[in-house]
């Protein structure tokens, strides 16, 4: 008996062998990080390479009923070959003003990235600097259920980034960061290097964290926001808006009902001719990629939005590149493969205990 048992471990056992690269398997896909479990959202992604999938963009301006279409250009694979195109007329985004978006709604937590590049008219130079605020980005908005005939003031809630120029002296890049609660809106202006930069927002619980990265330079975090008042649905998209200076003289009604360009439609006034029509925005996007993150345990439970309680490095972990995910390269639930894999390999381990111990016996 002795010499059988030695003869039989001599030299390893090749189903042992087997259940031990099975655990070992099943342990790594149960370490995968959060970004490569399966990511549900990954159909709303759109690489902007096939123009079709222009349909599959909701316009505010149409689902709120407003007649007017505040873009002059909107195209996807048309104006710049894999990219979405926005130009648009005289709109902005400002408390009661309502500009252009085109949205997809998502419900829960969600991460949104996008690569903005915005120029003037000219195809080459900083945007609007014969006015102000012209700007492109990501917007995340609280659905109204309005028409033109329901519509009331103080009713704006959202948060966007944005590349573009706002009022800066002598005029440079800008990213503007915007946060609109009952139409009260708070915005900070920070320089930007170029005219093209990936940005990103991502909603986790009440949490709102705002993200961008500079042409050859790592993810950092923009910003942050606790918005408890936003719903678990939230409209979620591409944004752009120019010329302040002249949108500013039309009340908010006029501007969110009607197309501002001259000639003026019959029956709207303008209050200031001297001040020109001077809509000076071009804004391109390569994708927009739509991503269902996962909180790292260690961090449940915690306010995302206080730098306080969760540190920028902390929310690098899983935001930023992490995130970034084209519609393409989801991948299997790692973790429920994982827990598949494990259990065979213990229904394994027990078969081969139990036939050492038969042959044992022999």
């Amino acid at each position: 008996l002795e010499t059988r048992a030695g003869e039989h471990n001599k030299g390893g056992n090749p189903l042992s062998k087997s259940v031990i690269g099975l655990l070992a398997g099943s342990l790594t896909l149960l370490s995968m990080p959060a970004t490569s479990r399966a990511n549900d959202l990954a159909l709303l992604s759109d690489e902007f390479d096939d123009a079709a999938t222009l349909a599959n963009w909701t316009r505010v301006n149409e689902e709120e009923g407003w007649m007017a279409d505040d873009l002059e250009v909107f195209d996807i694979n048309a104006t710049t070959p894999g990219r979405m195109t926005m130009m648009p007329y005289t709109t902005s985004w400002f408390e009661d003003y309502r500009g252009p978006l085109v949205f997809k709604e998502v419900t829960g937590d969600f991460v949104i990235t996008t690569d903005v590049e915005v120029s003037a008219r000219d195809g080459a130079s900083v945007p609007g600097i014969g006015t102000e605020y012209s700007l492109a980005g990501i917007m995340i908005r609280t659905p109204r259920d309005i028409t033109p005939q329901t519509w009331t003031p103080d009713g704006e809630n959202y948060i966007f980034l944005s590349l573009g120029y706002g009022n800066a002296q002598p005029p440079d890049y800008q990213f503007e960061v915007k946060t609109t609660e009952d139409g009260d809106s708070t915005l900070i202006l920070a320089p930007a290097p170029a005219n093209q930069a990936a940005i990103q927002v991502a909603r986790l619980g009440t949490s709102v964290i705002v993200l961008r990265r500079e042409p050859g330079q790592p993810w950092v975090i923009h910003n942050r926001y606790e918005r408890a008042d936003m719903p678990e649905t939230l409209q979620v998209g591409l944004v752009s808006y120019t010329d302040w200076r002249k949108v500013s003289q039309f009340a908010p009604f006029v501007q969110n009902s009607n197309v501002l360009t001259d000639p003026l439609p019959v029956g709207v006034n303008d209050p200031d001719p001297g001040t020109p029509f001077v809509p000076d925005l071009i804004a391109s996007f390569d994708y927009a990629h739509y991503f269902r993150p996962t909180v790292p345990s260690e961090l449940a439970g915690l306010d995302l939005w206080d730098a306080g309680q969760v540190t920028d490095q902390q929310l690098l972990g899983f935001l930023g590149e992490n995130a970034n995910l084209a519609g393409n390269a989801a991948v299997p639930a790692a973790s429920s493969w994982g827990i598949v894999v494990l259990l065979l390999s213990i229904l394994l381990v027990g078969s081969l205990f139990s036939l050492n111990r038969s042959r044992l016996q022999i």
